[in-house]
C-alpha cells in the first residue's frame, strides 16, 4: 500500500486526499455549512473524480474543528451508481476557476448532530 497525499493537503489539514492500491479518501471542508459532501465528476471538462477513478473504495471522512467525526466507506460503483441516478441531486461548479462540476451528497445527519458537540 502506498499514500500519496495531494500538494495543497499539506497546506490544509482540513482537506485530505489520500490515494491507496484499493481506496480513495475525501476529508471535505464545508460539509458542516452545506449538510453535503461533493462527488466530483468533471474537471476543465474531461471527465474526473467518480467518472474516472479505479478506485474500488469511496471512504469520506468528517472532520469538524480538527476532530474526527466519522468515516463512510462505500464502493465506489455503488456511489457512481447513486449520483448519477438520483434526480434531485444538485450540480454545482467549484474549485480553481470554478471549473469542476460536482454533485453534492448529504452528509450522514448523525455526523452533522455530533460535530455540533466538538
Amino acid at each position: 500500500m502506498y499514500l500519496d497525499i495531494a500538494e495543497k493537503s499539506r497546506n490544509d489539514p482540513m482537506y485530505m486526499e489520500i490515494k491507496t492500491e484499493r481506496g480513495l479518501t475525501k476529508n471535505p471542508k464545508s460539509w458542516q455549512n452545506t449538510g453535503n459532501f461533493a462527488v466530483e465528476f468533471e474537471g476543465r471538462g474531461k471527465p474526473s473524480g467518480i467518472a474516472i477513478t479505479e478506485s474500488v473504495i469511496w471512504r469520506q471522512q468528517f472532520v469538524s474543528n480538527g476532530k474526527f467525526v466519522g468515516a463512510i466507506d462505500i464502493a465506489t460503483e455503488v456511489l457512481k451508481a447513486y449520483v448519477e441516478n438520483t434526480p434531485n441531486l444538485r450540480v454545482v461548479s467549484g474549485g480553481d476557476d470554478k471549473a469542476f462540476r460536482m454533485y453534492l451528497v448529504p452528509a450522514p445527519p448523525m455526523f452533522l448532530e455530533i460535530a455540533k458537540w466538538i
